[in-house]
């Protein structure tokens, strides 16, 4: 009796496969979750009549962009330094896909950021000044 061979295209098809779901699991066993890129879509910068005294700072905007997941995450306001990919992280209650545009407010004792709904978020200046 012979034994019957899988064609090339199939075999191909399921190694391809496997290394997808591994290389997958991996990446969210080694990050703890699944990975998601975002998008910076606004910007609101730290007034001059506004002085922390170590540099300037911003309040980015991000959506995302690609998400392995099936519910991509929220649009995220990041508070820190100018570039917007490292500082205090808070989950707005927009939807992802609206504008993001946000206004913000700023003061000597922090900013409060304020979505397009009303909603605000206070984030206190002694929590995003100073950085690494």
């Amino acid at each position: 009796m012979s034994e019957r061979k899988w064609p090339i295209l199939v075999r191909l098809t399921v190694l391809i496969g496997t290394l997808t779901i591994v290389g997958y699991a991996g990446l969210v066993a080694l990050l703890g979750q699944p990975p998601e890129w975002t998008t910076v879509t606004s910007t609101c910068r730290q007034p001059p009549s506004i002085d922390y005294g170590d540099g300037n700072y911003t309040v980015a905007i991000r959506k995302p962009s690609l998400s392995l997941t099936l519910s991509p995450g929220p649009m995220r306001a990041v508070v820190g330094r100018a570039g917007g990919s490292y500082g205090v992280w808070i989950d707005l209650h927009q939807p992802s896909d609206d504008s993001g545009v946000i206004r913000c407010r700023w003061t000597k004792d922090g900013v409060e950021i304020i979505e397009a709904s009303g909603m605000t978020h206070i984030v206190p200046a002694n929590i995003f000044k100073g950085g690494r």
